[in-house]
């Protein structure tokens, strides 16, 4: 028996929802969407926590869902089982955003990526949930970077002073990559489709 679009939800994380609602404006997403912030990440055991009580709640209702998380949130033995749950393609907030290929070339290049929500809130993450000072942020950053990508999904003014002061903060130059939202807007609607089945 086919599923009507009706009963599906969206859970996200809060990093994509000025994405999404670029997405539902243009009619290119139709579920409704429930979002969790995305500082819950800092704190996998909250993050997995609240979703399994909305994940609960909203099976409970009657709904399919669709997880618009990366990997690195997921205990995916427990998501992947059920097949009234289904997770959009990507490892990571960044590769939903980008074709495999390219991300894979770009995290090879040593790229520290930076998404719009993320980086408004770059002090509350490398000061306070990372630790990271003026003295050791730049030796830190160097170690394991390159540069810094922000990535300019057209869904939000670009904040050119708070990327400046991220690169002087870390010591890494930035560049500004536009990025469609074709990719993203094509795993959402798969998952949608592989749940309507």
């Amino acid at each position: 028996m086919k599923v009507d679009e009706a009963n599906i939800t969206a859970i996200a994380c809060s990093i994509f929802r000025a994405e999404i609602e670029v997405l539902r404006c243009e009619n290119k997403i139709t579920i409704p969407v429930i979002y969790l912030d995305s500082m819950l990440h800092m704190f996998p055991d909250r993050l997995h926590e609240r979703l399994d009580n909305v994940i609960k709640k909203e099976l409970e209702s009657g709904k399919k869902l669709i997880l618009i998380y990366g990997e690195c949130s997921m205990e995916s033995k427990y998501y992947n089982n059920d097949a009234n749950i289904k997770r959009i393609g990507g490892i990571n907030c960044v590769n939903i955003f980008l074709e495999d290929r390219i991300y894979r070339m770009l995290r090879k290049e040593g790229v520290f990526f930076l998404i719009h929500e993320w980086a408004l809130r770059w002090k509350e993450i490398f000061q306070n949930e990372l630790g990271l000072n003026a003295e050791n942020a730049k030796s830190f950053m160097s170690e394991m970077h390159t540069k810094l990508i922000y990535l300019d999904t057209g869904s939000a003014a670009v904040p050119i002073d708070t990327l400046n002061e991220i690169s002087a903060y870390c010591g890494l130059a930035y560049e500004i990559t536009k990025v469609t939202l074709d990719v993203f807007s094509t795993r959402v609607n798969e998952a949608i489709e592989e749940l309507k089945k």
